[in-house]
């Protein structure tokens, strides 16, 4: 864990100590709900990215076995599995899009490409950038109903949740 983020769990964990009897619980429950309607959102593509890391690996093992069989496996043979799996696509060869393929016409021929991977450490950042984003939109929305004494805490709050979301997305704040 990151200093940033420690340091944005310390003045989280400060926050949430500051909140008292006086804060409106619809206020609570509006954070709540929208923190749980992100969380979804991270769980569908938690799901998508477990998905495609199966398929990758049944793709190997299948390549394993067969070599562990004595057996062997030709293009047209690693293109089905592929395909069969998700992993690849086919698509009406195009040399401005694929390269120059020897023995390939374009717009008559078909390609198998790689499908496009969801990018496991950028989807991981960015879900921490939609979370600290999520924290500094909720903060702001009800930084009013704060008591005064604790506005100092709330703004340095705001201020990290954003630096982070920032750096997580490769901005500078």
């Amino acid at each position: 864990m990151g200093d940033k983020t420690k340091h944005l769990v310390r003045v989280g964990h400060e926050f949430a100590a500051a909140m008292s009897d006086d804060t409106p619980s619809i206020t609570i429950a509006k954070m709540v709900t929208e923190l749980a309607s992100a969380l979804d959102v991270q769980s569908a593509r938690s799901d998508a990215l477990a998905a495609e890391n199966a398929a990758k690996t049944e793709f190997i093992q299948h390549c394993f076995r067969t070599a562990a069989e004595g057996g062997s496996l030709d293009g047209a043979d690693i293109q089905e599995l592929g395909e069969r799996l998700g992993l690849f696509s086919r698509e009406t060869y195009q040399p401005a899009l694929h390269g120059y393929i020897c023995g390939h016409e374009a717009g008559e021929d078909t390609v198998y490409v790689m499908e496009k991977s969801v990018g496991a450490d950028e989807w991981v950042n960015e879900q921490r950038a939609v979370g600290a984003t999520q924290v500094e939109t909720n903060l702001r929305a009800c930084y009013g109903e704060f008591p005064e004494s604790s506005r100092d805490i709330v703004d340095e709050c705001i201020q990290i949740a954003a630096s982070t979301a920032a750096q997580l997305r490769g901005s500078q704040v």
